[in-house]
């Protein structure tokens, strides 16, 4: 059986100075900041991208000003067989 690639899962989520980070899922540090919510989104969908060329996968998690989940972006072949 093979293994199922690990998925990169980045985050992009608004900072108390009004900047927004991308960084990783259970990260602490901001992988890089930005000072427009844009400019993080296309970070984060060029590094989903980057993951999916490399052969991998990638899910990118876009929040709103408060914080909440507004959309989620994926990147390579998804390895769930069912629908859904």
């Amino acid at each position: 059986m093979a293994k199922t690639p690990r998925r990169q899962v980045f985050e992009i989520e608004p900072r108390d100075d009004g900047r927004w980070a991308l960084q990783r899922e259970r990260s602490q540090r901001a992988s890089k900041v930005f000072s427009t919510k844009t400019a993080a989104e296309r970070e984060g969908a060029r590094r989903g991208r980057e993951g999916e060329r490399s052969g991998g996968l990638a899910q990118v998690r876009i929040k709103t000003e408060k914080g909440r989940i507004e959309s989620e972006r994926t990147y390579g072949k998804d390895p769930r067989k069912s629908k859904g």
